[in-house]
């Protein structure tokens, strides 16, 4: 009597839930630890199946070379789905605007020398980017005030000389020195924003004199507004556990 060539029902339940975690993770948030998962999962309940395909059972040859396959298929299928770090860019994009003397920017009293720049940090990914840490440098220009223009939770910005506050009134004037910014978390399509209230200091401060100026008023230490240009913001973040370098240059030659 021939062999019945019926596939075991085993075998059948194991061959759905392989499928099944295939379509799961096509739905699933693309990162290492699911692709790991899935591809193990998909490995492991189509080891049977293949074992015991009604054909390939006869002969042990025709089971390795089946278990081969398998291999090399679960193998490649990682290799096109793995989430590419390459391609997982923070975009750092900035952009100078003038806002109207006496207007409050997200706490910042605003001054007719004031110009203004905003650096906006994205996400493009599907995967959260962690320890955000970055410094912005803006050669010739004195930074008045900074603030974050969006709600995203903790995130520290300042000088890096007195780095922590999030004051976004507080007078700095300090022309030439690096601007730190943290963010523990930037989550996948996620994106934050900074403002910052920037002059342009005279350079002869040392010869002015202050005794015959009222305190409330500074303008006569600052030149006429002027938009930044050069800006480099440089740092790191981390995909998984992988450290990424930032080295961006905004605005060049405005």
């Amino acid at each position: 009597m021939a062999e019945n060539p019926r596939r075991k029902p085993l075998d059948i339940w194991l061959t759905i839930a392989s499928v099944v975690v295939g379509i799961v993770f096509f739905w699933l948030p693309k990162n290492q630890s699911v692709l790991i998962f899935s591809l193990v999962s998909m490995f492991v309940l189509s080891l049977h199946p293949v074992w015991n395909l009604w054909w390939i059972e006869k002969s042990l040859m025709r089971r390795f070379a089946a278990l081969s396959i398998l291999v090399c298929v679960v193998i490649a299928f990682g290799f096109l789905a793995w989430p590419s770090h390459v391609q997982a860019p923070l975009i750092v994009s900035g952009v100078t605007g003038n806002n109207k003397p006496g207007a409050d920017i997200h706490g910042i009293k605003w001054q007719s020398y004031y110009s203004e720049l905003r650096i906006t940090f994205m996400n493009p990914t599907e995967d959260d980017y962690k320890n955000l840490d970055v410094s912005v440098f803006i050669p010739n220009l004195a930074v008045m005030g900074i603030a974050e223009t969006t709600n995203l939770p903790n995130v520290l910005f300042g000088r890096v000389s007195m780095f922590g506050s999030r004051s976004p009134g507080m007078i700095l004037w300090s022309a030439n020195e690096p601007y730190r910014i943290r963010a523990d978390v930037l989550p996948r399509r996620g994106r934050f924003q900074m403002v910052f209230a920037l002059a342009a200091l005279k350079e002869n401060l040392a010869e002015l004199d202050l005794s015959s100026e009222t305190a409330s008023d500074f303008s006569f230490l600052f030149d006429e507004k002027r938009a930044a240009s050069d800006v480099t913001v440089t740092g790191q973040y981390q995909i998984g556990s992988e450290i990424r370098k930032v080295s961006e240059k905004l605005l060049s030659g405005k």
